[in-house]
C-alpha cells in the first residue's frame, strides 16, 4: 500500500473491487474497506467517499498531499507549510507530527516515519540524519529503504534502516528507476535505462528480472497483481510477470 502512495495512490481496493483514478479528481487514495480517503484534485482537501457518497465529503479542509493511512490515522503533508500532520479518519484530532520541511515521507513496517528534508537529507522521525543524499521515490521493505539517488545519477540505491546515524548507501547496478514499489522481499520498478519497462529486484539475492516488456507508469500493487498505466489505459499482470492485460 505505502509504495502505491509514492506513485500517486491512483489504484485502490474497496470491498474486493479495484477503484481507478481518472488523474483529475482522486489522488493518494487509501482504503479501510469502508471508505476511500483521498486528496481532491481540485481543492486538495482530504476527502472520503464510498458507494453511498460518490460525491465525496471533505473531512479536513487543508490542502493535503502524500496521504497515508496507518492504523487509525491519516498522515499527510500540508501543502502550505510542508510539515507532516496526522488526524483520525473523520478529520478530528489533527496534530503536527514532523516539524520540518518535508519533500516526501514513507511509513516503514515498524511504524515510524522516514522522510526527505528540504536539504535533501533522509531523516527519521526524530530528525536524525540517516543518509545525506538527495533522493526521490522513497520505498521501504521491512529493513531497507530504496530510492533513486539524486546525487548519483538517480541510480536505484538502498540503505539499511536498522543502524542509527549515517548508513552506508548501496547502489544497485544497471537500474535507474522512474517509479518504485514493493511487496515482501521484492522491489518493482520501471527502469529508465530500459525504456521504462517493469523489472523486479529480489532484495535478498539482488537478482533483477524483467517482468514486462511494455513501457509503464504509476505501478500499483493490489494483492497478487501489479497495475500500471501505459499512456492510454490501465493494464495489469501477475507479480511474477508475463503478458499484461487491459483492465
Amino acid at each position: 500500500m505505502y509504495g502505491n502512495i509514492g506513485n500517486g495512490g491512483l489504484v485502490v481496493e474497496l470491498r474486493n473491487s479495484s477503484v481507478f483514478s481518472d488523474f483529475n479528481r482522486l489522488w493518494f487514495m487509501n482504503s479501510d474497506n469502508e471508505f476511500i480517503y483521498y486528496s481532491d484534485g481540485s481543492s486538495h482537501f482530504l476527502c472520503r467517499y464510498n458507494e453511498n457518497d460518490l460525491g465525496g465529503t471533505a473531512v479536513l479542509q487543508k490542502q493535503c498531499t502524500n496521504i497515508t493511512l496507518h492504523d487509525d490515522r491519516l498522515y499527510y503533508i500540508n501543502e502550505n507549510d510542508r510539515r507532516v500532520y496526522c488526524c483520525l479518519r473523520d478529520g478530528r484530532s489533527d496534530e503536527l507530527v514532523i516539524n520540518d520541511t518535508v519533500k516526501e515521507f514513507v511509513i516503514v513496517e515498524k511504524g515510524y516515519i522516514v522522510y526527505v528534508s528540504k536539504s535533501g537529507d533522509i531523516k527519521n522521525c526524530d530528525g536524525v540524519i540517516v543518509a545525506g543524499v538527495n533522493p526521490v521515490r522513497l520505498c521501504a521493505t521491512s529493513d531497507k529503504l530504496f530510492f533513486a539517488d539524486g546525487s548519483n545519477n538517480f541510480a536505484l540505491s538502498c540503505i539499511d534502516l536498522n543502524p542509527v546515524g549515517d548508513s552506508l548507501i548501496h547502489r544497485i547496478e544497471n537500474a535507474v528507476p522512474s517509479y518504485i514499489n514493493s511487496m515482501g522481499q521484492f522491489i518493482y520498478f520501471t527502469n529508465v535505462l530500459e525504456g521504462n519497462m517493469l523489472f523486479r529486484l529480489d532484495t535478498e539475492t539482488e537478482t533483477i528480472l524483467k517482468i514486462c516488456g511494455e513501457s509503464a507508469e504509476y505501478p500499483h500493487i493490489i494483492k497478487d497483481n501489479l497495475f500500471f498505466w501505459n499512456g492510454r489505459a490501465w493494464k495489469y499482470l501477475s507479480l511474477e510477470g508475463g503478458m499484461a492485460k487491459e483492465v
